[in-house]
């Protein structure tokens, strides 16, 4: 993804550390039928920054000009784990999530769930020094997680003064007089180049010194719910004339899925006692195909899939309540939704607390989709539906479904093909909580799917 900004742009990319293969977790854990082991660290740009065990890691830092502004390209690239984000003394204004403008908002804290993403600006107007940044879990189920914090700082510089640029323009300006090329460098030459650099890092700027004291910052309770919220019900869809929210309001299909784990037979898994856990949407829990679903729907194949994914849960029970029903068993069956071309979708998705209540970060393939509204609790289709924001909701193609509630989305299928939606936290999505849409073609070639190119490799 590539956006225009006037601004500089830092893109901070946080991710997880493992010391063992990740697939190798994954598959352990398919194999015992328990969940993975935990992450060893978080990251920031590929750095955990000063933890426990790992003191002589500085982490990531980049430096910033005092009174300019510049653009934070938040990406969450981990597994497992939802994250709060924080910068010390600072706050950020919020522009942009999952790649579409929302109204401008400033708060001191950013949640985010893998796969999305937030572009936030922040501007040096604090004295000069470093500043601590943060990624922490958050996490607001008794679930095990990595309670690691990864750290990175921001350091302030100012540029050289006009004498010292005055300076520098004329030792650099004597040395490219000075030099003559030639085949190899001599020792002289070398000497030159390696003074102008030198030069240039003593004097381009003044500012912050790497012993300078580092201003710090606490991150929010692992479970801090309400900071998610306060972030989440700020995000608004900018619903200008250039910028529209174009909310479906008549719509074609209204679905209700549960989202959640489920426990499965498994004479194999001894670490499970007979048992495996599962994940699962409406119950049923998404076995992949060795034929991929865009070839068996475009060549017609049979025997791949279905397309009887059931629009509501075939069971009906109190979704949120810690008891958990008698049976916790799911099917299992590669079946898909149909749709068809340009119709308008509302879709509630429902969190379940068989084992536990958990938030699950919920991603459509194809499509970005509004965010109409969600709550805590059984969804209610006479009572909530009355609340839903139908003028500015959030537009994007992530969205977490909270502890114990539901969210609801909207979105009109007007790209044909197979899309899946699935949880975006590896271990579920592992585990079978997916399902895919089947949008079927519209009329003429601009609403049909593409044939497949000459070169496409088969399996």
């Amino acid at each position: 993804m590539c956006i225009t900004s006037p601004l500089p742009v830092n893109e901070e990319l946080y991710g997880e550390w493992w010391k063992s293969d990740t697939e190798a977790v994954i598959n352990q854990a398919l194999k015992s039928g328990l969940a993975p082991n935990i992450l060893d660290a978080h990251t920031i740009n590929g750095h955990p920054g000063r933890i426990h065990g790992c003191q002589t890691q500085g982490g990531f830092h980049f430096s910033v000009e005092k009174g300019k502004s510049y653009m934070l390209r938040i990406i969450n690239a981990a597994l497992n784990e939802e994250l709060f984000f924080k910068i010390a003394g600072h706050k950020m204004t919020v522009v942009e999530v999952d790649a579409v403008y929302v109204k401008p908002f400033k708060t001191d804290t950013i949640v985010i769930a893998p796969g999305q993403t937030t572009n936030a600006i922040i501007t040096a107007n604090k004295k000069s020094g470093k500043y601590m940044m943060i990624a922490s879990p958050f996490m607001d189920s008794p679930i095990a997680v990595d309670n690691k914090t990864a750290t990175a700082t921001i350091h302030y510089t100012q540029r050289r003064s006009h004498k010292m640029e005055n300076y520098y323009n004329r030792i650099t300006s004597s040395k490219r007089k000075a030099h003559c090329p030639s085949s190899s460098p001599s020792t002289t030459n070398v000497l030159l180049l390696s003074f102008m650099i030198n030069a240039r890092s003593a004097y381009d700027y003044t500012g912050t010194l790497a012993s300078s004291p580092t201003t710090l910052t606490t991150p929010p309770p692992q479970n801090a719910s309400a900071v998610a919220n306060s972030f989440i019900d700020s995000l608004r869809s900018l619903n200008s004339k250039k910028y529209p929210a174009k909310v479906p309001l008549q719509i074609d299909h209204s679905l209700y899925f549960t989202v959640g784990l489920g426990i499965n037979p498994c004479p194999t898994c001894k670490a499970g006692n007979g048992s495996r856990v599962v994940a699962d949407v409406n119950n049923v829990t998404f076995v992949m195909p060795t034929t991929t679903l865009l070839h068996a729907h475009y060549f017609k194949t049979k025997g791949v899939f279905t397309t009887d994914f059931p629009s509501n849960p075939p069971t009906v029970f109190n979704y949120t309540v810690n008891t958990r029903p008698a049976n916790m068993a799911t099917s299992n069956g590669t079946k898909l939704y149909r749709l068809n071309y340009n119709s308008t979708v509302q879709l509630v998705l429902q969190d379940t607390s068989i084992i536990a209540a958990e938030n699950h970060p919920i991603h459509l393939h194809g499509f970005n989709f509004f965010a109409v509204g969600k709550g805590i609790g059984n969804y209610n289709s006479k009572k909530d539906q009355k609340k839903f924001n139908l003028v500015d909701p959030v537009e994007r193609n992530t969205i977490g479904v909270p502890s114990g509630g539901w969210v609801a989305i909207r979105f009109r299928a007007d790209n044909p093909g197979v899309w899946f939606l699935h949880c975006h936290l590896e271990v579920h999505t592992t585990w079978g909580l997916k399902m895919a849409f089947l949008v079927e073609n519209g009329k003429g070639p601009n609403q049909s799917l593409l044939p497949p190119p000459k070169d496409y490799p088969k399996c």
